[in-house]
């Protein structure tokens, strides 16, 4: 089909109509939520490698409870298609152009929590609904290279056409959707975000990236895809982990930011954004921390601090900013004037009052007393 087709020049599934996707209208970012995933068994099983050293486990990952395990299976119509990509893939809404006849494939297997798929399909689009992102236990970072046909594919306000030959780069906890262009055929490999962040975490910054065919490390890239997913069941079982590490290191290696590349995202500006109102809005929670925070957009405090100092912050200088705010403002609240300032200083979360002087003290040119008795007239 012709490129320019306003059919397909799409980027977004509308929701409110379905079966349409609509240039310029993005999912609404999935609220702060912990990451789950269908796949539990895979993830404790990857949990066995999650070591600098990727030592070898005997353990092998299983499908999710009750779903069977597809080696390879051809499908006639689209219900049983849609359902097995849901099942073993990722759960996905999808739609197909002519669903009572259609023809796919699927191929999946998993090593080491590390997930691999081979689908042939025809033409269809689809989206992940924030829903299905929330209700996901697992996050992944997928390589997805086409070997047939190609895609629009939508993540972060950027529309990608890829063609075969491309690698296309996504975060699975973050909206993404897509329309195919004509039968298509991909080899997707899915990397456990904890992995990610281990051997190549500059892969974060890059999601909704193509590396091209016609450049010399996309075909570097692609043709060890290719190997990597056609011999990594007859490998040797003790090799395969180092395998799995190669390849990422090898991502990470083809995957790199332009120059002059910001190191801070679309995304990872809007998702500072949203933990800097989470803050806010639980200030003033003695359990809340680092940690709770992180969790509660199912990342880890580690991203959540570098994604924070990349946008020219910290959480705990944020916090602190917060708290030292609060705290002024009922300083000289006339409503407040009966409380002592050691009251006020415990109210918004300084154990310290002597603490809480110094960096007052800092931010203002004067110490707590002497910046209320000059805004609240009377004895104090």
């Amino acid at each position: 089909m012709d490129e320019a087709d306003p059919v397909i020049s799409v980027a977004h599934w509308d929701r409110a109509a379905p079966g349409r996707l609509m240039l310029g209208k993005k999912p609404v970012n999935s609220p702060a939520r912990p990451i789950k995933g269908p796949h539990r068994e895979r993830r404790d099983t990857a949990m066995a490698i999650k070591s600098s050293d990727f030592a070898c486990s005997t353990v092998h990952a299983t499908a999710a409870e009750g779903v069977e395990a597809l080696n390879d299976k051809n499908f006639s119509d689209f219900t049983s298609f849609r359902n097995a990509m849901c099942a073993r893939h990722l759960d996905w809404e999808l739609e197909a152009a002519n669903p009572g006849e259609y023809q796919a494939r699927m191929r999946a297997h998993d090593h080491y929590g590390v997930v691999f798929t081979d689908l042939r399909f025809e033409k269809m689009r689809g989206y992940r609904s924030d829903n299905q992102i929330v209700n996901s236990r697992d996050a992944f970072y997928v390589l997805l290279f086409f070997l047939e046909g190609g895609e629009y594919i939508s993540q972060d306000e950027d529309v990608t056409l890829t063609r075969s030959g491309d690698i296309f780069l996504w975060d699975t906890s973050r909206p993404l959707s897509f329309e195919s262009i004509e039968v298509t055929r991909c080899l997707s490999t899915f990397f456990p975000t904890w992995m990610v962040n281990q051997i190549a975490p500059h892969l974060q910054n890059l999601s909704g990236r193509r590396l091209s065919g016609d450049d010399k490390l996309g075909a570097i890239l692609g043709n060890h895809i290719s190997v990597i997913h056609d011999t990594i069941d007859s490998a040797p079982e003790n090799a395969r982990p180092n395998l799995l590490r190669a390849t990422l290191h090898l991502a990470g290696a083809c995957f790199q930011p332009a120059s002059g590349h910001s190191q801070t995202t679309l995304y990872q500006k809007k998702l500072v954004a949203r933990i800097e109102k989470h803050i806010r809005e639980n200030l003033l929670d003695a359990d809340f921390g680092a940690e709770a925070c992180a969790e509660a957009f199912g990342i880890s405090s580690r991203y959540m601090r570098r994604i924070m100092k990349n946008a020219g912050t910290s959480f705990t200088a944020f916090v602190t900013e917060e708290r030292l705010s609060r705290a002024t403002e009922a300083l000289v609240n006339p409503l407040l004037a009966d409380e002592s300032i050691t009251q006020i200083a415990y109210r918004f979360g300084f154990c310290d009052s002597a603490h809480f002087s110094r960096l007052f003290t800092k931010r203002h040119g004067k110490n707590p007393r002497d910046f209320r008795a000059s805004h609240i007239a009377g004895p104090h």
